[in-house]
């Protein structure tokens, strides 16, 4: 790791609150650490404001046995719950991966136990058939100025529907492709139209019978 050692010391120095200051004049450099993975729930959290409830730690915790025997492992806080319920509980569960998982669904040792069985685990809890796990996506070549000139209906982002064996419940890998304009105006404009269509495609899935 010795080629992060600069890293290393820079995170050590914000996490201490020193001094954050490196070159001089015009070469100077301020430093910031910031959680990728709590940015990219939050995130979710607003554009499908409208499906799902965003729970954190700050949330009451929901409880994973009846039982008080077995404390350590009582309490579970979803990521998300869908806003409509059935008979038995949620519609749906939704868990947020800040990791790269497109064409990469055949994971291995703890990621899959963290991505798959994670979100399982609360579609059992929470008698939801229908499991969701939001991951950011590569950019694309696409630009908003190529949408206006008939991309209208391109779909950036990818859905990959899994049908849990021998039931009828589903688990969705839902991917959200990220704009790669380098123009901040361009950038907003690209983001909202991927924002409304990935709302939709979740609203669409959560709306339907099976898949």
């Amino acid at each position: 790791y010795t080629k992060y050692r600069q890293l290393q010391q820079l995170c050590v120095s914000i996490l201490r609150h020193e001094g954050l200051q490196y070159g001089e004049e015009k070469d100077k450099v301020h430093g910031i650490l910031f959680d990728g993975a709590w940015l990219w729930e939050e995130y979710i959290a607003v554009v499908l404001r409208e499906n799902f409830t965003h729970y954190t730690s700050r949330d009451p915790k929901f409880k994973l046995f009846e039982t008080d025997e077995q404390k350590y492992i009582l309490s579970i806080i979803p990521d998300y719950l869908s806003m409509v319920r059935n008979i038995e509980g949620y519609q749906a569960v939704a868990d947020a991966k800040y990791m790269r998982l497109e064409d990469r669904l055949n994971l291995e040792g703890e990621q899959k136990y963290s991505v798959y069985y994670k979100t399982l685990m609360y579609m059992l809890r929470f008698h939801a058939k229908k499991g969701f796990i939001f991951y950011p996506m590569e950019p694309n070549n696409t630009t908003s100025q190529q949408e206006k000139n008939g991309l209208s209906e391109y779909n950036p982002h990818k859905i990959v529907d899994l049908k849990i064996a021998e039931t009828d419940s589903y688990l969705y890998m839902a991917g959200f492709r990220i704009s790669n304009s380098t123009n901040y105006n361009d950038f907003r404009t690209q983001m909202d139209s991927f924002e409304q269509k990935y709302s939709k495609q979740i609203t669409d899935k959560l709306e339907s019978v099976n898949t």
